[in-house]
């Protein structure tokens, strides 16, 4: 690698360092949080093919459409959801809970669903607490400070006291106005704590006078009277509600914080054994985490799947032996098994809300459809209310049969057996006990079979067809008895297949209640991270699920992620400092692929670890796109520079060359010894065209020109100047030709056919043609930078090159097109037909080179050049071994054979001189040139 390379390479790692610090302080200030949101997301729909079976401990009793249909509007009495509790209750269920708030009183069958959880003895019932916004709560409690000093201020009294104590906020009235119901309630709460502190129930009735003293006594009815009562059955709620509360320790985590709750009514609410809460704490409008205990007037209170959990490992909550808070953990100490540590942090639920410890990440688990989430396990969990609802109206028709039984039986006993109605009436059948019945009725009718005709006379007959009322009861009895005797076996039949169904579905689990149904007016669907529109029941499951397996999600520290964030950028700089674009994109998707499937499947799925995805994919697209964009910027910065640095160039393929390889510049400016091949053309007859045509010989040799560069660059000529006519032009550099002496003879010999037709032209302007002189050498020359800052050229120097030029002029006497040195001719191996022409000492140099003149290709020579190639050898050969009169002969041949030659005639006269004035020995069988 270069120096500019590697300069090239630590500018644009560095800017990847810098960017992957930036991505990091966005990533710690929260500014990739929806994105970050999204990926936790996109894992948790994808990334669960290591999810284990789900527990087989609870089961979701779905309030759904079609129970709705059979059962009622919701919400349904609570006489109808009590003998629902006692049908599961008889399934054998260990634990109920329900995701119903029971905050409203139903005094009529309030009682009915309370005795129904008091004999199940293991029922949870839930709370809601008003989390609101610390906004909100600012707002709230300057109200709630007025009322509590005078319950029966107005809005307007309260807008206008807090004017008079100050308070100058222009929208004062509109947030007294926003907040003034909710602050009443509280005020009316916290006076009615503050009279009766111990008082279980509160009566609305003796705290009048002291909460209301100016509402008149004759007033039955109004919005504060209506107030009193509704608040003192909160407190009364509350205070029933307060026996779960956990006592917060000195050691405990912070936890977030409730302004207000609403538990079930008291009655219903002393019946259950445990309660949890079913708010939900939500981020950008999705739920992903779930805060375990929240804290409500200094008592602590588990969430709903977290206290149904622990209801199933026969957890008490508020036992901190056997339930443990941490700043990172909830661990669970169930008896004969093992600890269950629950992974928490701390999570800052909204911008304007104090955020809390203990908050779990909610395990999904499943299929994205919470309708058949178990259905790659081949489970379903799910069981109708209906079903249950369908089997207590299935009792409760046997119960109405069995009564029915009763109205039939007594008469028949009266008649049949009057001595034993006493001790019959004293001891009634249980409610649902057919069998004994059946077996009462049976006995009873064998009895009056005994009797010739006594059951016929009154079975299957019409009671009105009798005039006497005893015949006209007996009728009706027995009549009765045989339908309910008949109806009985049915209704057992199908309450045992109905139980049957249930115990093998409740048996031993926890049931969890909750609404299901597609109905708008009650709907309690909340967007997750697996289930775009999922119950809220199933979130509480999720929870318990997660406890019960084991399976828990956690959270990764922030620093292993920028950990992560740092290495994948590092790595993303690497690749795109030191490999093309092309190849730096190919590795950044292949790292991005690799990092997301290791995050998603290792980490993620299999080993239930959270880490971030966000900070750095960010990373790798802003390290790869920034460094790549750089290194662009960088590149056209230096390409526009060295297009500047050598605009002063005729050639426009020098300029390319660097601007590909910009790590050659430095080299070029020092200048570089190679060996090249250089050429110097020139034409004949051009200074009679000159005289001939005056200025407009400048069009002339423009066109001229214009022809002959392609020819040269075709081939990888570099084209050095122009001199008038002349044309100085190199092969071998800049850019590197191993082929350099071929490829400029070649040229030549096609800039001889281009002359042709140039030639052609000029004859159609009545021109005189031209003719085209070329001299050639090969040999090592120094190629460099040559000129000033504002002028400068990219030429070669040295002797080859004087040489180069010396045989262009040297045709004139040779009579040759071109003249191409030994050393050219050794390098072209073959490959054209060359004449030789003689050892040549051009002037200003002591030494004479041989020479050549190529014809043509060596596959294209005709027998006539072959001719000339044979006898102009053998001439030369003659010439230098001083058989000056065989090398007369032979120039003599060759003009006589061939053509009239001036190389011939030039060796006839110097054989001639020789011949008569003998040379000294050594002869040296040169050719010296006087002329440049």
């Amino acid at each position: 690698m270069t120096y500019s390379e590697r300069r090239l390479a630590a500018r644009t790692f560095l800017l990847g360092i810098i960017l992957t610090l930036f991505v990091i302080a966005l990533d710690s200030i929260g500014a990739l949080l929806p994105l970050e949101h999204f990926l936790y997301d996109l894992r948790a729909r994808t990334c669960q093919f290591f999810a284990p079976p789900p527990t087989d401990d609870l089961v979701y009793i779905d309030i759904d459409d079609q129970s709705l249909d059979a059962i009622g509007e919701f919400p349904w009495p609570r006489d109808t959801l009590a003998p629902i509790v006692d049908e599961i209750h008889r399934a054998g269920a260990k634990t109920i809970a329900f995701d119903i708030i029971f905050d409203k009183p139903q005094p009529g069958s309030d009682p009915t669903l309370a005795a129904a959880c008091r004999k199940f003895n293991q029922a949870l019932l839930p709370v809601t607490f008003d989390l609101g916004t610390g906004a909100a709560s600012a707002a709230s409690d300057m109200v709630l400070n007025v009322l509590r000093q005078d319950l029966e201020l107005s809005a307007q009294q309260v807008i206008q006291a807090l004017r008079d104590r100050g308070s100058a906020a222009p929208d004062l009235e509109a947030r007294v106005q926003r907040d003034f119901p909710d602050a009443l309630r509280d005020a009316m709460y916290d006076g009615i704590v503050a009279q009766v502190p111990d008082d279980p129930l509160p009566n609305p009735d003796r705290l009048r006078p002291i909460l209301l003293p100016r509402t008149s006594p004759v007033i039955t009815d109004s919005y504060l009277l209506r107030q009193l009562t509704a608040q003192c059955q909160r407190v009364s709620a509350e205070r029933v509600f307060r026996r779960f509360a956990r006592e917060p320790a000195p050691n405990e985590p912070e936890l977030l914080r409730a302004r207000r709750v609403m538990p079930p009514v008291a009655t219903i609410g002393d019946a259950s054994t445990a309660t949890g809460y079913v708010d939900y704490v939500v981020s950008d409008g999705v739920v992903r985490t779930m805060p375990l205990f929240i804290n409500y007037r200094d008592g602590l209170y588990p969430q709903a799947g977290l206290a149904l959990a622990c209801a199933v490992l026969n957890i008490d909550p508020k036992n901190r032996s056997q339930v443990e808070l941490a700043d990172d953990a909830v661990t669970l100490h169930p008896n004969g098994r093992d600890s269950i540590r629950i992974p928490t942090r701390r999570v800052q639920s909204s911008p304007t809300q104090r955020g809390g410890n203990a908050f779990m990440d909610v395990p999904w688990y499943g299929d994205p459809d919470w309708a058949a989430m178990y259905r790659r396990f081949k489970k379903n969990p799910h069981v109708l209310i209906n079903d249950v609802w369908q089997l207590a109206q299935s009792r409760r028709a046997l119960i109405v049969n069995n009564n029915r039984a009763d109205e039939a039986i007594k008469p028949l006993i009266e008649v049949l057996r009057p001595d034993a109605l006493k001790a019959y009436l004293d001891h009634p059948f249980a409610p649902e006990d057919y069998p004994v019945r059946q077996k009462l009725i049976a006995s009873l009718f064998d009895e009056m079979r005994t009797q010739e005709g006594y059951m016929e006379t009154y079975l299957a007959k019409n009671p009105d067809g009798f005039s006497n009322d005893t015949d006209k009861t007996m009728c009706r009895a027995i009549n009765a008895a045989a339908e309910i005797q008949s109806r009985g076996p049915q209704l057992l039949d199908m309450i045992a297949r109905q139980e049957k169904f249930l115990r093998s579905r409740l048996e031993n689990r926890a049931a969890l209640i909750g609404y299901v149904a597609t109905a708008v007016a009650a709907s309690d669907f909340v967007p997750t991270s697996l289930y775009p529109r999922c119950p809220g029941v199933i979130v509480h499951g999720a929870i318990a699920n997660g406890i019960l397996t084991g399976e828990l999600w956690r959270t990764a520290p922030p620093w292993v992620t920028w950990l992560v964030t740092i290495l994948v950028g590092l790595l993303t700089a690497a690749a795109a400092s030191l490999l093309s674009p092309w190849k730096a994109a190919a590795s950044t998707l292949t790292l991005l692929a690799a990092y997301f499937s290791a995050n998603g499947l290792l980490l993620f799925d299999r080993m239930n670890l959270i880490v971030g995805v966000a900070a750095p994919i960010v990373a790798v697209a802003a390290v790869w796109s920034g460094c790549t964009l750089a290194r662009l910027l960088i590149e056209g910065a230096q390409r526009l520079r060295i297009t500047r640095r050598f605009r002063a160039y005729q050639d426009p393929g020098f300029a390319n060359f660097i601007i590909e390889h910009p790590e050659e510049e430095e080299k070029i400016l020092k200048g570089q010894t190679r060996e090249l091949t250089i050429c110097f053309t020139d034409l004949a007859g051009f200074t009679s065209l000159s005289e001939q045509l005056g200025p407009a010989i400048v069009n002339v040799i423009r066109e001229y020109l214009t022809g002959m560069v392609p020819v040269i660059h075709r081939r990888g000529g570099h084209v050095d100047k122009f001199s008038g006519d002349g044309i100085m032009f190199f092969f071998g550099a800049p850019r590197p030709n191993p082929n350099h002496a071929a490829d400029a003879v070649a040229t030549i010999l096609d800039m001889q056919l281009a002359l042709q037709a140039y030639n052609r032209r000029l004859a159609e302007q009545n021109l005189p043609p031209v003719a085209m002189r070329a001299g050639i050498a090969t040999g090592q020359v120094i190629a460099g930078d040559i000129g000033s800052a504002e002028r400068s050229n990219y030429t070669v120097l040295g002797d080859d090159v004087n040489l180069a030029a010396r045989l262009e002029s040297a045709n004139k006497t040779t009579g040759t097109t071109n003249l191409l040195t030994q050393s050219t001719a050794d390098a072209l191996k073959n490959q054209f037909l060359l004449r030789p022409v003689g050892n040549l000492q051009v002037m200003g140099k002591l030494n004479a080179v041989m020479t050549y003149e190529a014809l043509c290709p060596l596959a294209d020579y005709t027998d006539s050049q072959k001719q000339l190639v044979t006898l102009t050898r053998q001439m030369i050969e003659a010439f230098q071994q001083s058989r000056f009169q065989d090398c007369i002969n032979l120039a003599t041949q060759l003009e006589n054979d061939i053509a009239p030659d001036k190389l011939a005639a030039l060796y006839l006269t110097l054989s001639r001189l020789h011949q008569s004035s003998p040379a000294p020995e050594p002869f040296e069988a040169k050719i010296i040139l006087s002329e440049k």
